[in-house]
Order: structure tokens, then C-alpha cells, then sequence
């Protein structure tokens, strides 16, 4: 019964092809809380569930609040973030902006997004397979003040995220790269439907825009991008027909199983 749903729903979308577009990434990286001197370590592990062809850029932001040193005659100092993301290969580093100073003795907030700078001028190739595992160090960096301090600076860290813009080197809809949109990729779309299946996906589970859900976005993308002749036909559906065709075939699937 789910064969002939999924079908159904084939047997309305059109054949068309797709083109590769950059994408901007976020990845969040977990590590909020309380900052001191000398940092954290914010560790990382993330899969997009597809290659890149080509990076144009990595970025690190990172949010929060600081509150300035204090040197020996109680002049309040800057502090700004260092980023320094350890991944292979390379050794990477982004400078973000001053904090502190202009609001003590209150904290004052920051947000700072930088390039991600090989130290030994490398590329973000290590990238390219849409995984990595590694750790950011958030070190404590600060102006020198003119006397030596009696107190370093401290913060709160609110937010860090890793900021990609790179195209994918499989068309959205293809969750398998075979370079086919077809019912096995509609059939893994419809198995992670973010609304009966909660939890982040990536792109080989049906997310094809990188916001860690699977919904009518996805789902107007690979209908857009079906190869299959089998199956196509010159209309095309409505979205939230299609959705609700591949949602009930899961269902129906599930319903058997019990």
C-alpha cells in the first residue's frame, strides 16, 4: 500500500533538471555558558549527508557578553575572542571584535563573525566530503595594558556556529548521489518528514536548504528536480499534496509494521 501512495505521487511530478547553487551552512556548535580566562574548548562533529564541490568561504561567529580587565590602577582593558578550530589537516584561526572596556564594570555584549585563516595559508578542502570532527578553542585574548592587570577579563558565551558557504555537489532532491531524483529519494524524504519524525536531518535524509528539517521546502525541491521518465508527467501537484502523499505513505508503511 505505501508502494502504490508513493506512487501516486510519482506519477505527478514533472521531469526537469536541476542546477548545483552555493548554500550558506550553519552549523551550531554547542559550548554556551560561562567564559573565563584563558577559554573553552567547544568540540564539534557534524555530517551534512552530502559532498561539496567547492568552498568559498568558512566563517566562525560566535555571541555573548564580556566583562573588561582591570589593570593595577584600575583602568578597565579590551578583550576580544580567538578562535583557534583544530581540524585535518590544518590549524585555523579567526580574530573577532573588542569587548569590555566601553561599558565597565557592567559587561558588554559582542558578536563577531570572522574568515577561518589557515596559519600555514592552506584550503578548506579537509571540508569538501561534508564532515568533520574537531574542537574550537575560544582563547581569552587581550590588549596588553600599560600596567600589569590585577584582573582578567570574563564572559558568558550565548552562541558559536560554524558558517559554510559552499555548493553541494549532489542536486537537491538526490539524497543518495546517483545523480537521480527519483522513489528512493522521495522514500527517504518521506520517512524523515520533520513533523512525524522529529530531530536534526541532513541532506541524505531529505533536508536539501541546511536548516535541519525536513518539510514542504525540501519536498518542492525534489519535486522539482525529478529525473525519473517513469513517472513524469506534465502537471504538477501542489506542494502540500505531494507532502501529504508522502506522509501517508509512511503511515500506511508503519501501520503494516504494527
Amino acid at each position: 500500500m505505501c508502494r502504490i501512495i508513493l506512487g501516486v505521487c510519482l506519477a505527478v511530478v514533472v521531469c526537469c533538471g536541476g542546477v548545483l547553487h552555493a548554500e550558506t551552512i550553519v552549523i551550531p556548535l554547542p559550548g554556551a555558558g560561562p567564559y573565563l580566562f584563558p577559554g573553552v574548548s567547544v568540540p564539534f562533529s557534524f555530517d551534512l549527508g552530502v559532498p561539496l564541490t567547492e568552498i568559498q568561504e568558512a566563517r566562525f561567529n560566535c555571541q555573548g557578553s564580556v566583562t573588561a580587565g582591570v589593570d593595577y590602577f584600575g583602568n578597565p582593558f579590551s578583550w576580544h575572542f580567538s578562535a583557534w578550530l583544530s581540524a585535518d589537516p590544518g590549524y585555523w584561526v579567526a580574530v573577532g571584535p573588542d569587548a569590555g572596556a566601553a561599558t565597565w564594570p557592567d559587561p558588554e555584549p559582542f558578536a563577531g563573525e570572522s574568515v577561518l585563516e589557515e596559519l600555514l595559508g592552506g584550503t578548506w578542502d579537509f571540508l569538501l566530503d561534508g564532515q568533520a570532527d574537531g574542537d574550537v578553542s575560544l582563547e581569552g585574548m587581550y590588549y596588553t595594558p600599560e600596567f600589569p592587570p590585577q584582573q582578567f577579563p570574563s564572559g558568558y558565551l550565548d552562541a558559536a556556529s560554524l558558517i559554510i558557504e559552499a555548493t553541494p555537489a549532489w542536486e537537491p532532491g538526490d539524497t543518495d548521489g546517483d545523480v537521480n531524483v527519483d522513489i528512493v529519494d522521495l522514500t527517504a524524504l518521506a520517512a524523515n518528514w520533520s513533523a512525524v519524525s522529529p530531530g536534526p536531518k541532513n541532506w541524505s535524509q531529505g533536508d536539501f536548504n541546511f536548516d535541519w528539517t525536513v518539510d514542504i521546502v525540501d519536498l518542492t525541491a525534489l519535486s522539482a528536480n525529478w529525473l525519473d521518465p517513469l513517472f513524469s508527467a506534465p502537471p504538477v501537484p501542489e506542494p502540500a499534496t505531494l507532502a501529504l502523499l508522502a506522509i501517508g505513505g509512511v503511515a500506511l508503511l508503519r501501520r503494516r509494521r504494527a
